[in-house]
């Protein structure tokens, strides 16, 4: 279905089309071929966009072999659907938003990545498939709109305060977040019970040899077979906790690191383990610099060039020793900095648009950066000092965060989405 951004057209080309007759070849009678279904707020929903949509949400179903309703149901349903989209549609025509071509591009270049295709493969599938590129284009840019809409109206509702963090990380549920998990690869070399001692030195020799080789580089699945004879039989494990782990490698597994092999003694026999990966409460480390900028706009008064040459004037001064705090407390245009002497803080990487990261990188401890061009203006930074730190406990919350917004999140949408409709003209024609 395409998606319609200009509300006017839309309204006057969809009544036209509602009045259109259409001869018959075989009888001298008219017929219409579309009318209206609802009139919504100050646009309309036709028929045909609501049969195409029941029909499109029907074929879906039948496709991935999922039980539907009635086709009642299923119209009515869908007609709810199309209603709250346009009074979205509507708002967002209303506050003068719009998803222009270059966003919407990269947004197709992302989806066709996602796919693991460049975008000229998608576009190829997509007409295969026997549906319209453009029409799926514009279906993106109307979700886009969506999306950004509901985002505008509902973020602001969603309050996380730090004890629903707590509670949500004491939960059986925040405690899986940091539980430790391991991946095990196994074989087991059979013993009976009334087993020779030879036939016990044989197959412990045997599991010694296969643990020298896996540590060595050698997988473990061709070391089971190569000792079959001896009934050697792999199996992976897959991923377990603790609990989930056999008793008798809760022990050995604690103490090894990943990628190393153990053996362990069982009454069936010798096996031989190795720790595949290791997941949950692991640290994060983040490469932090801390720094100060000073930031000069060029402005209608101020071409570039003269703001290039204010920066370098003030990296002048600061070089030849004047406080570049005060510089940046009198000079700087960064307005959520200046006071506080240009400081940053200790910032981390990936936080800077790429032109000023690369000088954040490049210039030593202690020495100031050449000026700088970003989107924003000209810059001199000033380079304080580096750490490593150990930002888990941050990530950990912050993740906890995400997860409890998203639940708020989807309550909240609900209610505004409820109130937007109950609050809007829906006169439902058919």
């Amino acid at each position: 279905m395409v998606g319609k951004q200009r509300f006017g057209t839309r309204w006057v080309r969809r009544l036209l089309s509602a009045a259109v007759l259409l001869a018959s070849f075989s009888h001298a009678e008219v017929a219409i071929i579309d009318r209206i279904a609802a009139i919504v707020d100050d646009d309309v929903i036709m028929l045909s966009e609501l049969e195409a949509r029941s029909n499109m949400i029907r074929e879906q179903a039948r496709a991935s072999g999922q039980s539907i309703g009635s086709d009642e149901e299923i119209r009515n349903g869908v007609l709810d659907n199309l209603i709250l989209e346009s009074l979205q549609m509507q708002i967002a025509q209303r506050a003068g938003f719009y998803i222009d071509d270059n966003r919407l591009n990269r947004a197709m270049a992302n989806i066709a990545q996602q796919n693991g295709m460049d975008l000229n493969s998608f576009v190829q599938v997509i007409e295969q498939s026997g549906q319209s590129y453009a029409q799926v284009r514009e279906q993106v840019r109307k979700d886009m709109i969506l999306q950004e809409v509901q985002r505008g109206n509902v973020n602001h509702r969603v309050q996380i305060t730090d004890d629903e963090i707590d509670n949500f990380l004491a939960s059986p549920e925040g405690k899986a977040l940091t539980e430790v998990v391991n991946r095990l690869d196994h074989v087991l070399i059979p013993l009976a019970s009334d087993a020779s001692a030879d036939a016990e030195a044989e197959r412990n020799a045997a599991a010694e040899t296969i643990q020298k080789a896996v540590q060595s580089g050698e997988a473990l699945a061709e070391m089971a077979l190569k000792y079959g004879s001896l009934g050697a039989s792999r199996s992976d494990l897959g991923w377990r906790n603790d609990e989930q782990m056999p008793e008798i490698f809760r022990g050995p597994v604690k103490t090894m690191s990943k990628g190393d092999v153990s053996i362990v003694r069982s009454p069936s026999g010798f096996h031989v383990i190795q720790l595949v990966d290791r997941r949950g409460n692991e640290a994060t480390i983040v490469e932090q610099t801390k720094l100060s900028h000073i930031l000069i706009k060029p402005t209608e008064v101020l071409s570039d060039e003269e703001a290039r040459e204010k920066v370098a004037g003030l990296l002048a001064r600061a070089k030849a020793g004047e406080d570049f705090a005060a510089l940046a407390k009198e000079f700087s245009d960064d307005i959520g900095t200046a006071q506080r002497g240009g400081d940053l803080g200790w910032s981390n990487m990936g936080t800077f648009v790429p032109e000023f990261e690369e000088a954040m990188i490049n210039t030593p401890v202690g020495e100031y950066s050449d000026p700088i061009k970003t989107q924003f203006g000209w810059h001199v930074l000033k380079i304080e000092g580096r750490r490593d730190e150990d930002v888990s406990e941050l990530v950990l919350r912050n993740r906890a965060r995400s997860m409890i917004h998203e639940r708020k999140y989807q309550e909240e949408l609900e209610i505004w989405l409820q109130k937007t409709r109950d609050e809007a003209y829906v006169d439902i024609k058919s």
